[in-house]
């Protein structure tokens, strides 16, 4: 039996959807802390650098002992954090590559906003507990 071949995914967003995207990224870092300057026009056109600083921070949302700079890393550790907060979609170590190119950038933002949607979840289970004590 041969194994199981990975197969990349690729996320397709409409404008709009792109745009619902965009516009919840920067909300959700404007309003918890994000320490760069951050537009909506820029989230539009990103790089690694970029999408390395937005990750890192977002992950530290998540973990506060999370202390690790993403532009130190290699893409497999990269990969491998996605992985362990439990992001399923898979792609290959060459995504890394190229980041600021479209589809690799809606990638990215789809990425981003997977991490967000997880954090706004541990947010309202912790709301919740702290309501019942």
């Amino acid at each position: 039996m041969k194994p199981k071949k990975k197969v990349e995914t690729k996320v397709y967003l409409e404008k709009k959807d792109l745009n619902v995207l965009i516009n919840n990224i920067f909300e959700f870092l404007s309003t918890h802390g994000y320490e760069n300057a951050i537009s909506k026009k820029g989230l539009s056109n990103g790089n690694k650098n970029i999408f390395l600083s937005m990750l890192s921070f977002l992950l530290r949302l998540l973990d506060p002992c999370f202390n690790v700079d993403l532009n130190l890393v290699t893409e497999d550790d990269v990969l491998r954090l996605l992985k362990l907060v439990g992001y399923s979609y898979s792609f290959s170590k060459n995504f890394f590559a190229a980041i600021g190119a479209p589809n690799n950038w809606t990638h990215c933002l789809h990425i981003l906003n997977w991490i967000i949607e997880l954090i706004k979840y541990f947010e309202e289970v912790m709301r919740d507990f702290g309501d019942l004590y």
